[in-house]
């Protein structure tokens, strides 16, 4: 059965691969511990393009892994996608970037990358992502200022660096970065080890969102999310007519995940195949998964499911399966199921 969302964005992780071992990385957790390293090869790489390309709606695609640097054919893979007509983003921790890197991303035509630090002092960065790694990221994002490629920070807010956050996006706003990225942390892989230390109270989430979006309009700087719940401040302190609109927790609506191991899953925090890139149809599986379905409807439950927001945010399926043990119940780290 046809349905009337497609796919606007593409991340595909092309590797598990990486250099580092953060406490809050979402995937070492399965390739360290079981030594299995997944790369999606190239000629499948080409045919998943071809295929998003006949689909006609995708604007983006999202390259990231694992670290997509450790790859030597990335840069093939990205001229790939130019000329299929994609904008194309890159997603590093930045350790690998030199001069010579940001030209040969240049010469494939990236649009965009974006760079992982988690901290604005050096200590609190290394403490999550290993040593000697703080330097090299800021330097990755001065080489980039200087390109023609555009140039976005990420920030994974932890109770390990949420007191750093304005501090850190007053800084790269002076440098000139046009988009910030503040993410939850999601305890899966390592984090899901290391949940005591990095894990935030909803009230004091919902605080760090809240200003981000006040000291970014101040400094005229774009504060994304991956986070659902972002949509819930933006819409309050906005006053945003939500009628009609839906947003939030997007898979099966504008957004396609593809993971390391070819598998179609709902998001990189769920580790839920809902098909094969090798075997389906990815326009089927689109079409017709019951995962897909239910988020486009969203037959979610709890104060979630009763929530006047579930249109615009829908919460973290991640954070309730994870946490409450229920794919389709309330988002323990929203503050309004406090209330």
């Amino acid at each position: 059965m046809k349905t009337k969302y497609s796919p606007k964005v593409a991340h595909i992780d092309i590797t598990n691969n990486c250099n580092l071992n953060c406490l809050h990385c979402r995937v070492l957790d399965n390739h360290k511990e079981t030594n299995v390293l997944y790369n999606l090869n190239f000629e499948d790489i080409k045919k998943l393009l071809m295929q998003l390309k006949k689909w006609g709606s995708i604007e983006w695609i999202s390259i990231g892994g694992g670290e997509p640097l450790l790859r030597k054919d990335l840069f093939d893979i990205i001229s790939l996608s130019k000329k299929l007509g994609f904008k194309t983003l890159l997603v590093t921790n930045g350790t690998l970037v030199d001069k010579n890197i940001v030209e040969k991303l240049e010469k494939a035509e990236l649009n965009r990358v974006q760079i992982s630090i988690d901290g604005m002092k050096k200590t609190t960065h290394e403490k999550i992502r290993g040593k000697n790694t703080f330097d090299m990221a800021v330097n990755s994002v001065n080489y980039f200022l200087k390109s023609k490629i555009e140039t976005t920070i990420r920030m994974v807010i932890t109770k390990i660096n949420y007191k750093e956050t304005e501090d850190f996006i007053k800084y790269f706003a002076s440098k000139g970065v046009p988009s910030i990225s503040i993410r939850r942390f999601v305890p899966v892989g390592n984090s899901s080890k290391n949940f005591k230390e990095l894990y935030l109270d909803s009230k004091v989430y919902y605080n760090i969102l809240k200003k981000a979006i006040l000291i970014g309009e101040k400094l005229n700087v774009k504060i994304a999310s991956g986070d659902p719940l972002l949509s819930i401040v933006k819409t309050d302190l906005k006053k945003i007519d939500i009628e009609g609109y839906i947003g939030g927790c997007t898979p099966g609506i504008t957004y396609l995940y593809i993971s390391y191991d070819g598998k179609i899953k709902p998001c990189p925090m769920l580790d839920i195949s809902l098909g094969d890139i090798k075997k389906d149809n990815i326009r089927k599986i689109w079409e017709n998964s019951d995962f897909y379905k239910k988020i486009r409807n969203r037959e979610i439950s709890g104060k979630c499911g009763e929530c006047k927001y579930k249109w615009i945010c829908g919460g973290c399926r991640a954070n309730a399966l994870y946490l409450n043990k229920n794919l389709w119940g309330e988002d323990p780290l929203c503050w309004m199921i406090k209330k």
